[in-house]
């Protein structure tokens, strides 16, 4: 057998990834990490090669899982953690090269995923309990629910309890076998906003409103304490009384009623008659 080395460049395509839920028989039991950190030499085909410090000559991996860590992006879609079940293994005494058969063509899948990995763990499978009844099946957790299927494969299954209230606004989880439904937090940190959590969509933060409906003024929050400062100058469209043309070069002063005008923006009151004077 003639291996190149190819770039340390890994092609996976997403077979299953981790949820939240109890692993069923034959899926992955993150608990048991059978190797971890070993190098990824090249891919061919379905096969994984390797050198791996402790090779596994025998078939014993058959059945477990290759867990491969991608490293993160900014896709939504990303899925942080992909596994690949090991169909078949072989080892080879020279340079202590294993090769791992996976159940999935890793250059031939049909939306490529490229990954700079360079290390993959090996993730032994959940042991499979055979039973005739639900007396038969405890896996020792309070949080799931344990039956036996007895309409399939006549094995032990673990289901996670459902602690979902349907409320965006707790977070749930389960303790001891009791669902518990804590209130999330919405804080932003921000004094200038106002937070709050709506039960189907979760938190929101609203920006504290310090409009004050006067169009001369500058609106704006700090610390949570709104601020209205009055606007200095014709480019703004509006009459500050109080600023000082002598200092300010923008500031404009509107005219008062019976004094000169030549347009309606001269005048305070925003009316100038044909006489050239303010009304």
């Amino acid at each position: 057998m003639f291996i190149s080395r190819l770039s340390l460049v890994m092609v996976v395509c997403f077979s299953l990834a981790v949820s939240d839920a109890q692993a069923q028989c034959g899926e992955p039991d993150l608990s048991q990490i059978v190797l971890d950190d070993a190098d990824i030499f090249a891919i061919s085909g379905n096969d994984l090669i390797t050198v791996i410090a402790s090779p596994f000559p025998d078939d014993s991996l058959i059945g477990h899982w290759v867990l491969v860590e991608p490293i993160p992006s900014d896709d939504p879609d990303f899925t942080p953690q992909v596994f690949f079940r090991i169909v078949g293994n072989e080892h080879f005494q020279q340079g202590n090269i294993s090769v791992f058969s996976t159940d999935q063509d890793l250059e031939s899948q049909p939306a490529w995923v490229f990954y700079e990995v360079t290390t993959f763990d090996i993730v032994a499978a959940m042991e499979c309990i055979d039973c005739v009844s639900d007396d038969d099946c405890d896996d020792g957790d309070a949080c799931t629910a344990d039956t036996c299927d007895l309409f399939g494969d006549e094995v032990c299954v673990f289901t996670a309890i459902d602690c979902d209230d349907g409320n965006a606004c707790t977070a749930d989880s389960c303790v001891d076998g009791v669902c518990e439904n804590d209130a999330i937090s919405c804080d932003d940190g921000n004094d200038c906003t106002i937070d709050s959590c709506d039960s189907g969509s979760g938190c929101s933060s609203t920006p504290v409103n310090c409009d004050d409906g006067d169009a001369c003024t500058a609106d704006s929050c700090l610390g949570g304490v709104c601020s209205n400062d009055p606007i200095c100058g014709a480019a703004d469209g509006c009459c500050d009384p109080s600023c000082d043309p002598g200092s300010d070069p923008d500031c404009f002063v509107c005219a008062e009623r019976g004094e000169s005008c030549s347009s309606n923006s001269d005048c305070c009151s925003g009316r100038c008659k044909r006489n050239g004077r303010c009304r």
